[in-house]
Protein backbone atom coordinates (compact mmCIF):
# COMPACT_ATOMS: atom_id res chain seq x y z
CA UNK A 1 0.00 0.00 0.00
CA UNK A 2 1.48 3.53 -1.10
CA UNK A 3 2.28 5.44 2.30
CA UNK A 4 1.67 9.09 0.13
CA UNK A 5 -0.25 10.21 -2.52
CA UNK A 6 1.24 10.55 -5.82
CA UNK A 7 1.48 14.60 -6.46
CA UNK A 8 0.95 16.67 -9.22
CA UNK A 9 0.81 20.28 -10.10
CA UNK A 10 -1.90 20.41 -12.51
CA UNK A 11 -4.61 22.78 -11.74
CA UNK A 12 -7.50 23.38 -13.84
CA UNK A 13 -9.80 26.64 -13.99
CA UNK A 14 -13.13 26.78 -15.55
CA UNK A 15 -15.66 30.18 -15.16
CA UNK A 16 -16.81 28.98 -11.67
CA UNK A 17 -14.76 26.02 -10.82
CA UNK A 18 -11.18 25.04 -9.73
CA UNK A 19 -9.65 21.75 -9.36
CA UNK A 20 -6.67 21.22 -7.71
CA UNK A 21 -3.74 19.26 -6.60
CA UNK A 22 -5.54 16.81 -3.53
CA UNK A 23 -2.73 16.94 -1.42
CA UNK A 24 -1.71 14.81 2.32
CA UNK A 25 -3.05 17.94 4.06
CA UNK A 26 -6.64 17.04 2.67
CA UNK A 27 -7.07 14.43 4.94
CA UNK A 28 -9.47 16.34 7.34
CA UNK A 29 -12.02 17.25 4.52
CA UNK A 30 -11.61 13.69 2.95
CA UNK A 31 -12.57 12.30 6.06
CA UNK A 32 -15.38 14.29 6.74
CA UNK A 33 -16.93 13.98 3.29
CA UNK A 34 -16.12 10.03 3.32
CA UNK A 35 -18.51 10.30 6.97
CA UNK A 36 -21.03 12.41 5.47
CA UNK A 37 -24.36 10.07 5.15
CA UNK A 38 -25.95 12.65 2.44
CA UNK A 39 -22.70 12.85 0.81
CA UNK A 40 -22.27 9.24 0.32
CA UNK A 41 -25.98 8.42 -0.40
CA UNK A 42 -25.49 10.58 -3.39
CA UNK A 43 -21.76 9.22 -4.54
CA UNK A 44 -22.32 5.67 -2.84
CA UNK A 45 -25.73 4.83 -3.02
CA UNK A 46 -27.71 3.50 -0.42
CA UNK A 47 -25.52 1.18 1.51
CA UNK A 48 -23.12 3.85 3.32
CA UNK A 49 -21.08 3.22 6.27
CA UNK A 50 -18.36 4.91 8.28
CA UNK A 51 -14.66 5.12 7.70
CA UNK A 52 -11.63 5.40 9.68
CA UNK A 53 -8.46 7.98 8.51
CA UNK A 54 -6.68 4.67 7.40
CA UNK A 55 -9.27 3.48 5.05
CA UNK A 56 -9.95 7.09 3.14
CA UNK A 57 -5.95 7.15 3.14
CA UNK A 58 -5.88 3.50 1.55
CA UNK A 59 -8.43 4.54 -0.83
CA UNK A 60 -6.72 8.25 -2.16
CA UNK A 61 -3.30 7.09 -1.78
CA UNK A 62 -4.24 3.55 -4.03
CA UNK A 63 -5.85 5.76 -6.51
CA UNK A 64 -3.66 8.62 -6.75
CA UNK A 65 -0.90 5.99 -8.13
CA UNK A 66 -2.98 5.57 -11.25
CA UNK A 67 -4.71 8.45 -11.52
CA UNK A 68 -4.46 13.01 -10.80
CA UNK A 69 -6.72 13.24 -7.99
CA UNK A 70 -8.08 16.77 -7.52
CA UNK A 71 -10.17 18.75 -4.98
CA UNK A 72 -12.99 20.96 -6.61
CA UNK A 73 -13.39 24.36 -5.41
CA UNK A 74 -15.83 27.38 -5.88
CA UNK A 75 -14.43 30.84 -4.89
CA UNK A 76 -11.94 28.98 -2.83
CA UNK A 77 -14.19 26.73 -0.98
CA UNK A 78 -13.61 23.03 -1.35
CA UNK A 79 -17.26 21.38 -2.62
CA UNK A 80 -15.40 18.28 -3.71
CA UNK A 81 -13.02 15.32 -4.64
CA UNK A 82 -12.52 13.66 -7.78
CA UNK A 83 -10.10 12.18 -9.91
CA UNK A 84 -8.88 11.70 -13.69
CA UNK A 85 -7.50 8.52 -14.83
CA UNK A 86 -6.23 6.62 -18.10
CA UNK A 87 -10.30 5.50 -18.30
CA UNK A 88 -11.56 8.87 -18.33
CA UNK A 89 -8.46 10.72 -20.46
Amino acid sequence: MPSALKTHSLTLRGERVTMRPMTEDNWDLLLRWNNDPEVLYYSEGDEVYSRTLAEVQAIYRGVSQQAICFIAEVGGMPIGEGWLQRLNL
